[in-house]
């Protein structure tokens, strides 16, 4: 697959889809966080999800083998190709020696304990950091509370034929890089199972399973906006073309995104729990099992997904 455009195109991308950090202020009577959206509707319209999905296909798809935007990111900031996550992936890939402690909350650092004790679990997310297939330009931090909504996103659907412009904007640029699609929509997808696992019944009686099955936002109620997501993205970029794997990578990113999601809370909101545990559960599931665990992300099979025979074109030019 080779995309044949220039820094125009791209450029055009981000000044479509971005907000600078002091445009904010002025823009929030028109945009809502998305994570704000979704606590205050209760509801997760899968044509928002959708949007969500087309946008990121066009980051990636206008970038991926793009040799002059490669190129000048390595003459201008070379770091930028090899970016891994600063905070957290030299903790999942190294054991913490006993002299580093003090550098870590009590939380974090029985996090760690329970996360080293299962070698498989570990090797997994250390062939899948070390190993990541870099071919276009990808956000990283693609989390709910970094991604706006307009307030007027059924009207913009409903009266322009482009219908994802100045629906979905992103915010917060700041750990952009050269790196894997796959991170990408694997990350924003594990935002969507974070709401399902932050609302779990837990108790140390509560079996997992259990807990499980009585989240007061079950799994179910998010998988129409998880599938709509994926398919608008593999539809707007069919990269199964060029990354045959793509999907099975997708969802040990998810796994990813939820270890990372309890780094960060074990860390700075010094709270490992019960919760946190289930969560580790799950993300060990994804990334040890991926292809056992497709069902349980979206509900259907992978061919389900990927057979987009049915679906309409893309009508992003």
């Amino acid at each position: 697959m080779k995309t044949i455009l220039n820094y125009k195109n791209i450029y055009q991308y981000l000044l479509n889809s971005c907000i600078c950090p002091e445009e904010i202020k002025t823009i929030s009577l028109e945009y809502i966080k998305l994570d704000n959206f979704y606590r205050q509707e209760k509801a997760f319209p899968s044509t928002i999800a959708a949007q969500l999905g087309t946008t990121l296909a066009r980051l990636h798809r206008d970038s991926l083998n793009h040799q002059e935007l490669y190129q000048f990111i390595a003459e201008t900031d070379p770091g930028k190709l090899g970016y891994q996550n600063p905070n957290y992936s030299a903790q999942l890939l190294n054991r913490i020696e006993p002299e580093y402690f003090s550098h870590f909350t009590q939380e974090s650092i029985i996090f760690f304990k329970n996360y080293h004790r299962h070698e498989s679990f570990t090797s997994a997310v250390a062939e899948l950091t070390l190993n990541q297939h870099r071919c276009c330009l990808t956000y990283n931090t693609l989390k709910l509370n970094n991604i706006l909504i307009s307030r007027d996103w059924e009207k913009l659907i409903s009266q322009t034929e482009q219908s994802n412009q100045g629906i979905i904007k992103l915010i917060n640029w700041e750990n952009w890089s050269w790196g894997d699609p796959a991170f990408d929509l694997g990350t924003v997808i594990s935002n969507y199972l974070l709401i399902w696992l932050n609302s779990l019944i837990v108790h140390p009686v509560i079996e997992l399973q259990k807990s499980l099955q009585m989240a007061t936002i079950p799994l179910e109620v998010l998988h129409p906006s998880i599938v709509a997501l994926t398919q608008a993205y593999l539809s707007s970029f069919p990269i199964l073309d060029y990354y045959p794997n793509f999907m099975a990578r997708v969802i040990q990113f998810v796994g990813l995104g939820l270890l990372y999601e309890i780094v960060e809370i074990s860390q700075w909101q010094k709270n490992f729990n019960n919760r946190g545990l289930c969560i580790l559960q799950v993300a060990k599931s994804l990334l040890c099992r991926p292809e056992q665990s497709f069902n349980a992300v979206f509900g259907m099979a992978e061919s389900e997904i990927t057979n987009l025979t049915n679906l309409e074109p893309s009508s992003i030019k």
